[in-house]
């Protein structure tokens, strides 16, 4: 019975997401996922006893709203968490690292201080320092998938995104190690300095230890799986990856006391970094970690939406007036999250890649609310410890403004950009699609004029040719009758159909499209090329796909992405990464050998 609810919700899902992509792309689908739960929420609650919808859903429903919160962070957050950390540019992660942990610790313990006074001192409820701070906690995580995938659609540079991304991964670390801190708090227990410094410590420094020696031991069994031709290796390598996510959370919260999520966010970076050439179909698994991570948002954001629609219009704590404090406390995160990055502009303009006070303004309007506060605010709400009123007021704020933030920031982040400059790539990149069309159709023209001559293809019919290459031509042969056509077969004026055929595309005014951003793109374009061929040569067998050469020169191609805006540099980067590696082997070895001399005696 249990599982009706989220195989409908997965349906459910499937369809808001077909009409999203269809019919509002504007709207981002998390958003839409959340206003069905509300709805869902709303029509089980005021029809669950008639004979519409009673039954196994409406039985399933109750359990799902009722779920056991830590089994809600055991099922979804491994997940989410995992997939960001797996997916994401090691090489851009380790250089904007410096920023991140900027904004990942002093930013957000500013952050939820921030936030846990307007809980305490504005809203009206009357919450104890300690519950204020739980509040402060989960409105300081953030997710930024959708603000990410508008900044790639746009075509902002990788290092912007970077930053986004690589901040929410670290910040939702150290959001939930202060959720965890503030919430034993409310459940009463008592801490000192002493205790407080020693459980921070804990959670921040050996979670990254235990992920980084657990995804080690994963990439050495990857290792040993890496032939394309058995199809059982490309279900292993998957099965360890899904499950390297899970162990790696339950390990780290269960049997070591420590943070999970920072344990997964290392181990998902070691793992990228170290088998992601030694993946046979690394597009198959960009697809299966796209998809776990498609079930998770869509159940997480369903069963939040139906919990705080089931908060918002049934329960007695909640007043048509406090729709009001959700706006209040949208505003405060704005004001709040402005005030972090205000106070960390200093360090971020001058560590890891920079930062502009355009960068800034992006950053601040992108911090969203999702998927981990939501979470959050349904382990308060559902804890017996917590009363049902001020749980009931948790989860209905932190829900109502995460929903605002994907309701305005999200929606709005496209003229946001506009606005500051960052340029649409639209035109450049249909112009770079035109010349490159143009070449492929004229080098197309070039090679059938000259089949046509070749005794091999003699009185082949050209009418039935161009019909069979009709995604070249398209159009052209209601332009070439049979009067066009000479005694050999040949057209009259072949090279003239690409001059035509280009001039009937629509204008694209060059002038419009900046050179630096057409050199950037260009420049991408090339890189992707690069890394493609790479990619082929390791399926190929020609380079080792267990050998470090492999990994080099996808590292090259990564290093290089971040400095397209001026030169490609990937090879530069190659011969700086060899050159570093062979002075630190030297080094190594003239310390072995000295201390053999010592030993020695020599």
């Amino acid at each position: 019975v249990a599982l009706v609810a989220p195989v409908c919700g997965l349906v459910l899902g499937g369809a808001s997401l077909h009409i999203q992509t269809v019919y509002f792309k504007f709207f981002p689908y998390t958003c839409l996922l959340f206003l069905l739960g509300i709805v869902v929420s709303v029509v089980h609650d005021y029809m669950g006893n008639s004979d519409n919808i009673s039954g196994m859903l409406s039985v399933s429903i109750e359990m799902w709203v009722n779920i056991d919160p830590h089994l809600l962070f055991y099922s979804f957050l491994p997940v989410l968490i995992f997939a960001d950390a797996f997916g994401c540019n090691v090489h851009m992660f380790r250089e904007a690292f410096p920023q991140t942990l900027m904004l990942a610790c002093p930013g957000v313990l500013l952050g939820v201080f921030l936030n846990g006074l307007f809980a305490r001192f504005v809203l009206p409820f009357g919450w104890s320092w300690e519950l204020s701070m739980v509040f402060g906690a989960i409105l300081a995580a953030t997710d930024p998938v959708a603000v990410v995938s508008i900044l790639k659609a746009c075509g902002v540079e990788p290092v912007l995104r970077m930053l986004i991304a690589g901040e929410s991964l670290l910040n939702d670390g150290t959001a939930i190690v202060c959720f965890l801190i503030f919430h034993r708090m409310v459940q009463g227990e008592t801490w000192d300095l002493w205790s407080l410094t020693l459980f921070s410590s804990r959670m921040a420094l050996f979670a990254p230890l235990l992920g980084g020696v657990l995804a080690i031991c994963a990439v050495l069994w990857i290792h040993t799986v890496t032939d394309e031709h058995n199809p059982s290796h490309h279900t292993i390598q998957v099965v360890i990856t899904l499950s390297c996510a899970y162990l790696l959370f339950f390990f780290a919260e269960n049997s070591f006391g420590t943070s999970g999520v920072l344990c997964i966010v290392f181990g998902g970076c070691v793992i990228a970094a170290f088998a992601r050439v030694k993946i046979i179909s690394h597009v198959e698994m960009e697809h299966v970690w796209h998809m776990f991570e498609h079930i998770a948002t869509c159940l997480i954001f369903l069963i939040g939406g139906m919990i705080f629609g089931h908060i918002a219009f049934t329960r007695e704590d909640i007043h048509y007036y406090d729709f009001l404090w959700i706006m209040a406390t949208y505003l405060a995160i704005l004001l709040s999250r402005l005030v972090v990055l205000i106070a960390c502009y200093p360090v971020l303009s001058r560590v890891g890649y920079g930062c502009d006070f355009r960068s800034l303004l992006v950053m601040w309007w992108g911090g969203l609310r999702g998927s981990v506060g939501v979470a959050m605010a349904i382990v308060v709400d559902l804890d017996p410890n917590v009363s049902e009123k001020n749980g009931s007021e948790i989860m209905f704020l932190a829900g109502g403004a995460a929903l605002l933030t994907l309701l305005i920031n999200a929606t709005t982040m496209t003229n946001l950009l506009q606005a500051l400059g960052f340029q649409d790539q639209e035109e450049v990149k249909q112009a770079i699609n035109e010349g490159l069309e143009w070449k492929l159709q004229a080098h197309a023209d070039n090679v059938y004029s000259e089949m046509l001559h070749d005794a091999r293809y003699e009185g082949a019919n050209n009418r039935d040719v161009r019909r069979l290459i009709a995604n070249i031509y398209e159009d052209d042969d209601s332009h070439h009758d049979a009067s066009s056509v000479s005694d050999a077969g040949a057209p009259a004026e072949l090279g003239r159909s690409s001059v035509t055929r280009v001039h009937r595309v629509k204008k694209v005014d060059r002038h419009k499209a900046d050179a630096v951003t057409s050199m950037r793109k260009l420049r991408e374009v090339w890189l992707s090329v690069v890394e493609s061929v790479y990619w082929e040569m390791v399926h190929e067998g020609t380079i080792d796909r267990r050998g470090r050469l492999a990994r080099l020169l996808l590292q090259s191609c990564d290093a290089a992405r971040h400095n397209i805006s001026v030169n490609l540099s990937d090879w530069a980067a190659l011969k700086r990464i060899l050159h570093s590696r062979t002075v630190n082997t030297i080094s190594h070895l003239e310390h072995y050998m000295s201390f053999v001399r010592q030993v020695w005696g020599v």
